[in-house]
Protein backbone atom coordinates (compact mmCIF):
# COMPACT_ATOMS: atom_id res chain seq x y z
CA UNK A 1 0.00 0.00 0.00
CA UNK A 2 1.40 3.39 -0.97
CA UNK A 3 1.66 6.08 1.70
CA UNK A 4 -0.81 8.16 -0.29
CA UNK A 5 -3.28 5.28 -0.33
CA UNK A 6 -2.90 4.68 3.39
CA UNK A 7 -3.38 8.39 4.12
CA UNK A 8 -6.53 8.47 1.97
CA UNK A 9 -8.07 5.56 3.87
CA UNK A 10 -7.10 7.01 7.25
CA UNK A 11 -8.60 10.37 6.27
CA UNK A 12 -11.99 9.02 5.23
CA UNK A 13 -12.31 6.22 7.76
CA UNK A 14 -11.54 8.57 10.62
CA UNK A 15 -9.91 7.45 13.84
CA UNK A 16 -11.86 6.60 16.97
CA UNK A 17 -9.92 4.98 19.77
CA UNK A 18 -12.98 3.72 21.65
CA UNK A 19 -15.48 1.21 20.25
CA UNK A 20 -18.49 2.62 18.40
CA UNK A 21 -21.24 1.52 16.05
CA UNK A 22 -20.58 2.22 12.37
CA UNK A 23 -23.49 3.38 10.12
CA UNK A 24 -24.23 -0.29 9.42
CA UNK A 25 -24.58 -0.95 13.17
CA UNK A 26 -21.36 -3.01 13.49
CA UNK A 27 -19.05 -2.46 16.52
CA UNK A 28 -15.94 -0.74 15.20
CA UNK A 29 -12.71 0.74 16.55
CA UNK A 30 -9.67 2.62 15.26
CA UNK A 31 -9.76 3.23 11.47
CA UNK A 32 -12.81 1.12 10.67
CA UNK A 33 -11.55 -2.08 12.29
CA UNK A 34 -14.36 -4.52 13.02
CA UNK A 35 -12.24 -7.63 13.63
CA UNK A 36 -8.96 -7.70 15.55
CA UNK A 37 -5.87 -9.31 13.92
CA UNK A 38 -6.42 -12.44 16.04
CA UNK A 39 -9.89 -12.90 14.53
CA UNK A 40 -11.86 -11.64 17.52
CA UNK A 41 -14.77 -9.33 16.62
CA UNK A 42 -14.77 -5.86 18.12
CA UNK A 43 -17.40 -5.29 20.81
CA UNK A 44 -18.68 -2.13 22.43
CA UNK A 45 -17.30 -3.34 25.77
CA UNK A 46 -13.68 -3.38 24.55
CA UNK A 47 -11.22 -0.92 26.16
CA UNK A 48 -9.85 2.06 24.20
CA UNK A 49 -6.72 1.55 22.09
CA UNK A 50 -3.78 3.79 21.23
CA UNK A 51 -3.24 5.57 17.91
CA UNK A 52 -0.29 3.29 17.16
CA UNK A 53 -2.47 0.25 17.77
CA UNK A 54 -5.21 1.67 15.52
CA UNK A 55 -2.70 2.15 12.68
CA UNK A 56 -1.30 -1.34 13.24
CA UNK A 57 -4.79 -2.86 13.05
CA UNK A 58 -5.52 -0.92 9.87
CA UNK A 59 -2.32 -2.03 8.12
CA UNK A 60 -2.90 -5.66 9.06
CA UNK A 61 -6.44 -5.56 7.69
CA UNK A 62 -5.42 -3.67 4.54
CA UNK A 63 -2.80 -6.28 3.71
CA UNK A 64 -5.60 -8.84 3.40
CA UNK A 65 -7.74 -6.56 1.24
CA UNK A 66 -4.84 -5.52 -0.96
CA UNK A 67 -3.81 -9.14 -1.53
CA UNK A 68 -7.35 -10.06 -2.59
CA UNK A 69 -7.74 -7.01 -4.87
CA UNK A 70 -4.39 -7.80 -6.47
CA UNK A 71 -5.59 -11.35 -7.07
CA UNK A 72 -8.90 -10.17 -8.56
CA UNK A 73 -7.06 -7.87 -10.98
CA UNK A 74 -4.60 -10.62 -11.98
CA UNK A 75 -1.66 -8.66 -10.57
CA UNK A 76 -1.88 -6.02 -13.32
CA UNK A 77 -2.79 -3.01 -11.18
CA UNK A 78 -0.28 -0.21 -10.68
CA UNK A 79 0.45 0.97 -7.14
CA UNK A 80 -2.04 3.83 -7.46
CA UNK A 81 -4.76 1.67 -9.04
CA UNK A 82 -4.28 -0.99 -6.38
CA UNK A 83 -4.40 1.56 -3.54
CA UNK A 84 -7.60 3.15 -4.89
CA UNK A 85 -9.39 -0.16 -5.42
CA UNK A 86 -8.24 -1.44 -2.02
CA UNK A 87 -9.69 1.69 -0.40
CA UNK A 88 -12.99 1.06 -2.18
CA UNK A 89 -13.02 -2.62 -1.21
CA UNK A 90 -12.19 -1.79 2.42
CA UNK A 91 -15.14 0.60 2.51
CA UNK A 92 -17.79 -1.46 0.71
CA UNK A 93 -16.53 -4.98 1.49
CA UNK A 94 -14.73 -7.52 -0.68
CA UNK A 95 -17.92 -9.26 -1.76
CA UNK A 96 -19.38 -6.00 -3.07
CA UNK A 97 -16.11 -5.07 -4.73
CA UNK A 98 -15.84 -8.44 -6.45
CA UNK A 99 -19.23 -7.83 -8.08
CA UNK A 100 -18.62 -4.15 -8.81
CA UNK A 101 -18.52 -2.48 -12.20
CA UNK A 102 -15.20 -0.93 -11.13
CA UNK A 103 -13.54 -4.35 -11.12
CA UNK A 104 -15.39 -5.61 -14.20
CA UNK A 105 -14.48 -2.57 -16.30
CA UNK A 106 -10.90 -2.59 -15.06
CA UNK A 107 -10.42 -6.19 -16.08
CA UNK A 108 -11.87 -5.34 -19.50
CA UNK A 109 -9.17 -2.69 -19.90
CA UNK A 110 -11.69 0.17 -19.79
CA UNK A 111 -9.78 2.36 -17.37
CA UNK A 112 -11.70 5.60 -17.94
CA UNK A 113 -15.01 3.85 -17.40
CA UNK A 114 -13.65 2.05 -14.32
CA UNK A 115 -12.51 5.37 -12.85
CA UNK A 116 -15.96 6.89 -13.41
CA UNK A 117 -17.63 3.83 -11.83
CA UNK A 118 -16.13 4.66 -8.42
CA UNK A 119 -18.75 7.40 -8.18
CA UNK A 120 -21.59 4.86 -8.23
CA UNK A 121 -20.72 3.81 -4.67
CA UNK A 122 -21.83 7.04 -3.04
CA UNK A 123 -24.86 5.81 -1.07
CA UNK A 124 -25.40 4.34 2.36
CA UNK A 125 -28.48 3.33 4.31
CA UNK A 126 -29.81 5.97 6.62
CA UNK A 127 -29.74 4.49 10.12
CA UNK A 128 -33.04 6.21 10.87
CA UNK A 129 -35.20 4.94 8.00
CA UNK A 130 -32.98 2.35 6.29
CA UNK A 131 -33.25 4.09 2.92
CA UNK A 132 -30.22 4.31 0.63
CA UNK A 133 -29.14 7.92 0.35
CA UNK A 134 -26.26 9.79 -1.29
CA UNK A 135 -23.77 10.71 1.42
CA UNK A 136 -21.51 13.76 0.93
CA UNK A 137 -18.66 11.97 2.69
CA UNK A 138 -18.88 9.04 0.28
CA UNK A 139 -19.10 11.37 -2.71
CA UNK A 140 -15.84 13.01 -1.60
CA UNK A 141 -14.16 9.67 -0.90
CA UNK A 142 -15.13 8.19 -4.26
CA UNK A 143 -13.79 11.28 -6.03
CA UNK A 144 -10.49 10.99 -4.16
CA UNK A 145 -10.24 7.28 -4.98
CA UNK A 146 -11.01 7.88 -8.65
CA UNK A 147 -8.32 10.57 -8.78
CA UNK A 148 -5.80 8.21 -7.18
CA UNK A 149 -6.85 5.42 -9.54
CA UNK A 150 -6.06 7.72 -12.47
CA UNK A 151 -2.77 8.65 -10.80
CA UNK A 152 -3.71 12.32 -10.58
CA UNK A 153 -3.21 12.82 -6.86
CA UNK A 154 -2.48 16.48 -6.10
CA UNK A 155 1.26 17.03 -5.99
CA UNK A 156 2.11 13.86 -7.93
CA UNK A 157 2.90 14.30 -11.64
CA UNK A 158 1.43 11.66 -13.86
CA UNK A 159 4.19 9.36 -15.17
CA UNK A 160 2.19 8.62 -18.30
CA UNK A 161 1.90 12.33 -19.14
CA UNK A 162 3.34 13.01 -22.57
CA UNK A 163 4.60 16.17 -24.18
CA UNK A 164 2.11 17.88 -26.46
CA UNK A 165 2.89 17.22 -30.14
CA UNK A 166 4.90 19.97 -31.77
CA UNK A 167 3.74 21.80 -34.83
CA UNK A 168 5.33 20.88 -38.15
CA UNK A 169 7.40 24.07 -38.13
CA UNK A 170 8.82 23.14 -34.68
CA UNK A 171 9.60 19.53 -35.45
CA UNK A 172 13.14 18.25 -35.85
CA UNK A 173 12.20 16.57 -39.12
CA UNK A 174 10.96 19.84 -40.58
CA UNK A 175 14.07 21.66 -39.38
CA UNK A 176 16.34 19.02 -40.92
CA UNK A 177 14.54 19.11 -44.24
CA UNK A 178 14.51 22.90 -44.25
CA UNK A 179 18.23 23.03 -43.53
CA UNK A 180 18.99 20.48 -46.22
CA UNK A 181 16.79 22.25 -48.73
CA UNK A 182 18.39 25.61 -47.96
CA UNK A 183 21.85 24.12 -48.42
CA UNK A 184 20.80 22.47 -51.67
CA UNK A 185 19.40 25.70 -53.10
CA UNK A 186 22.53 27.60 -52.12
CA UNK A 187 24.77 24.96 -53.73
CA UNK A 188 22.79 24.88 -56.97
CA UNK A 189 22.67 28.67 -57.10
CA UNK A 190 26.43 28.91 -56.68
CA UNK A 191 26.94 26.31 -59.40
CA UNK A 192 24.65 28.12 -61.82
CA UNK A 193 26.44 31.41 -61.14
CA UNK A 194 29.80 29.80 -61.77
CA UNK A 195 28.62 28.20 -65.00
CA UNK A 196 27.02 31.50 -66.09
CA UNK A 197 30.27 33.33 -65.49
CA UNK A 198 32.14 30.73 -67.53
CA UNK A 199 29.54 30.98 -70.28
CA UNK A 200 29.91 34.78 -70.42
CA UNK A 201 33.68 34.46 -70.72
CA UNK A 202 33.47 31.87 -73.47
CA UNK A 203 30.74 33.80 -75.28
CA UNK A 204 32.94 36.89 -75.42
CA UNK A 205 35.89 34.85 -76.61
CA UNK A 206 34.02 32.61 -79.01
CA UNK A 207 30.65 34.02 -80.11
CA UNK A 208 30.41 31.39 -82.78
CA UNK A 209 30.08 28.59 -80.15
CA UNK A 210 26.96 29.50 -78.07
CA UNK A 211 24.86 26.46 -78.92
CA UNK A 212 27.36 23.95 -77.63
CA UNK A 213 28.00 26.02 -74.52
CA UNK A 214 24.31 26.20 -73.62
CA UNK A 215 24.06 22.43 -73.91
CA UNK A 216 27.05 22.08 -71.60
CA UNK A 217 25.51 24.41 -69.06
CA UNK A 218 22.26 22.44 -69.02
CA UNK A 219 24.10 19.17 -68.54
CA UNK A 220 26.24 20.66 -65.76
CA UNK A 221 23.19 21.97 -63.86
CA UNK A 222 21.36 18.67 -64.22
CA UNK A 223 24.40 16.72 -63.04
CA UNK A 224 24.97 19.01 -60.09
CA UNK A 225 21.33 18.79 -59.09
CA UNK A 226 21.44 15.00 -59.20
CA UNK A 227 24.59 14.90 -57.03
CA UNK A 228 23.01 17.20 -54.43
CA UNK A 229 19.82 15.13 -54.33
CA UNK A 230 21.76 11.86 -54.04
CA UNK A 231 23.75 13.25 -51.11
CA UNK A 232 20.59 14.46 -49.36
CA UNK A 233 18.91 11.07 -49.87
CA UNK A 234 21.96 9.29 -48.41
CA UNK A 235 21.80 11.45 -45.28
CA UNK A 236 18.04 10.88 -45.00
CA UNK A 237 18.63 7.11 -44.96
CA UNK A 238 21.49 7.40 -42.49
CA UNK A 239 24.22 6.66 -45.02
CA UNK A 240 27.40 8.62 -44.28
Amino acid sequence: MTNAGLDLIKQYEGMRLSPYLCPAGIPTIGFGTTIYPDGTPVTLDDPPITKAKAISYLKTELDKYETKVDELTNGRATDYELAAMTSLAYNIGLAAFEGSSVLRLYNQGKLREASAAFGLWNKARDKNDGVLKVMPGLVARRAAEAAMFSNSVVGDPMPQEVEAPKSLAQSRTFAGVATTATGTVATVTAGVQAVSALKSSLDSAAPWFPGLLVAGVVLAVVGLGYLVYARWDDKRQGIR
